[in-house]
């Protein structure tokens, strides 16, 4: 019991480093740990690992590549945690992902989690509510990030950063230079995810019909998508422009791919 109770602590403590340093400094940090001091996961060649960024379709595609019954490949799809970042495989190991416009992103974990609709996530994490009682809506919070307002801006800045699936940014896993260094074997993009599956199935020799049998995994975000004002969009912007940049790229990426493959 002492033991979960340590492990609960450290972790408790590593999220208000988080919500305290901020996310971009917290992020390096934690890169430059795992990269120089952290052993890597082993290469291997018979496994393609799928980086499951937060709110981009993951739980959907991880479900389907938990259940690979008839694989007839030669290789095996291994789903990663939200956790594990690119920087912890090794620089030569096979990996897929998926992306996702970084303003539907943000509604959408937003709304998940204002909702506890996520399938694991059932109640608030430790400092989260906290993010919710400051900010029920996403569109203030949006508004409010660059609020000329002291107080207002500190506020939205402080919640933001509470709430995890919204602080947590793309650029988190990798970058575009980490893209350039190390391409992936394919990207999925959320909003067209059927028909990428396809474009996959044909590619990698799955069967077509498991994006409809594991449809009911998929996080749905419960209740109406607010509407944000152009300030709010603006903001967003703003604030995830490094994420715009990859998602940027990688539809870039996806549209070569697709003109390579016919």
């Amino acid at each position: 019991m002492k033991k979960f109770n340590n492990k609960k602590i450290v972790l408790h403590l590593i999220k208000i480093l988080k919500v305290i340093t901020g996310v971009k400094i917290f992020f390096l940090l934690k890169k430059f740990y795992f990269t120089f001091f952290k052993s890597k996961f082993k290469l291997d060649n018979n496994i393609i690992y799928y980086s499951h960024i937060g709110k981009t379709g993951g739980t959907l595609l991880k479900s389907i590549f938990a259940n690979q019954e008839n694989n007839q490949n030669n290789f095996r799809i291994i789903g990663l945690s939200e956790i594990m970042k690119l920087y912890h495989l090794n620089p030569k190991q096979k990996y897929i992902f998926s992306i996702r416009n970084p303003i539907d992103r943000y509604i959408s974990g937003f709304m998940s989690r204002k909702n506890k609709s996520d399938l694991y996530s059932k109640e608030y994490y430790s400092i989260e509510s906290f993010g919710f009682f400051l900010y029920q809506n996403l569109n203030t919070l949006a508004e409010e990030l660059y609020s000329k307002n002291l107080i207002k801006f500190l506020k939205a800045r402080i919640a933001i950063r509470c709430i995890p699936i919204i602080n947590e940014n793309i650029f988190s896993w990798f970058s575009v230079i980490d893209l350039k260094k190390r391409p992936p074997l394919f990207i999925f993009e959320t909003s067209n995810i059927e028909q990428d599956w396809k474009n996959f199935c044909s590619i990698f020799n799955f069967n077509k019909n498991d994006i409809i049998k594991y449809s009911h995994m998929r996080n749905k975000t419960i209740g109406k998508k607010n509407k944000l004002s152009n300030i709010a969009l603006n903001n967003i912007k703003k604030y995830y422009k490094k994420d715009f940049e990859i998602y940027e790229y990688c539809l870039e990426f996806k549209s070569l791919q697709i003109k390579n493959t016919n």
